[in-house]
């Protein structure tokens, strides 16, 4: 039926639903299978010793630390991410040595290669075959590989680092829009959106951790028979060893939240506690990071 030059609604309705039945959609439909996720296979190198490493781009504002762009280390079998916050590209290399550090400290291995594109930082002239000479000085202070991809290969990257960012990316953004925030609070929706992909299933695995699991063993041969399957398909349960609490995830990124006044008592007639918008998990306790709101610091709330 037409109306006024147009199809009526219901009859364009009909149409979408409509199974499509052509001879093209015949011979694509026999061609075309399905492709089931299936877990990766195990890795053959030790978890944490091989991690992918990218910037980000420049973000159109600052942050409200006044940070300029992130740098994101993935961890290769477990896919940990990690986000570091820079206001310069210049302060790489003394992020990537606390990376390092931090990496033998809660896990307990050493960081033996680090793979990267061929951002000029660490290759002469964007060059993969030629290292920076502060490339060469890192890698032979700490004992590792820097090994670096040519231009437009970033499948080449082991650890897929290209695609955790637009993960991260796209998840902070959507926290931002549905709390309507101020763009320079990118920083913290980075962070916290990185940590929330680290308490989850590996891509890869259709898992409900509420319902019977596959077998860990087909996933992480380093997984002890008897200990909680959630090491062996989480990130944190692969990399560190301790089962994800999402019991601490307690409110949506930016909901309002309160941090009590030292020495404050209620019967003073003044505030016992000042608020701030909830940021995240403070990293090493059981407590809440929250923005304040009348200097933009950052406190921890137990």
């Amino acid at each position: 039926r037409i109306a006024n030059g147009f199809p009526a609604p219901d009859v364009v309705k009909r149409a979408a639903l409509a199974p499509h039945d052509c001879e093209t959609c015949r011979k694509v439909k026999l061609k075309r299978s399905k492709v089931p996720r299936v877990a990766p296979a195990p890795r053959s190198h030790p978890k944490g010793t091989s991690w992918g490493v990218d910037f980000t781009r420049d973000f159109p504002v600052r942050d409200i630390d006044g940070n300029s762009c992130a740098v994101i280390f993935v961890e290769r079998r477990s896919r940990y991410i990690r986000v570091y916050l820079i206001q310069y590209h210049s302060q790489f290399w003394s992020v990537a040595q606390h990376h390092i550090d931090w990496v033998a400290s809660l896990a307990g291995v050493e960081v033996r290669e680090l793979h990267g594109d061929s951002d000029v930082l660490w290759s002469v002239a964007g060059d993969p075959a030629h290292p920076s000479e502060r490339c060469v000085e890192f890698t032979v202070k700490n004992q590792c590989l820097f090994s670096r991809s040519p231009p437009y290969t970033q499948a080449m990257n082991p650890a897929e680092s290209p695609s955790s960012i637009g993960s991260v990316i796209s998840g902070a953004v959507v926290a931002m829009v549905h709390a309507r925030v101020s763009q320079t609070l990118w920083g913290d929706a980075l962070l916290h959106q990185a940590t929330i992909m680290n308490m989850a299933p590996v891509p890869g695995f259709d898992v409900d951790l509420t319902s019977p699991l596959p077998d860990p063993l087909e996933h992480d041969p380093d997984w002890t028979i008897g200990s909680d399957p959630r090491l062996a398909f989480t990130p944190q349960g692969i990399l560190l060893g301790t089962v994800p609490d999402i019991s601490l995830l307690a409110a949506p990124l930016f909901a309002f939240g309160f941090v009590r006044s030292p020495n404050a008592k209620p019967s003073q007639l003044i505030p016992v506690a000042t608020r701030g918008l909830y940021v995240g998990i403070a990293e090493g306790t059981i407590g809440y990071k929250l923005r304040m709101l009348h200097d933009m610091s950052i406190k921890t709330s137990l």
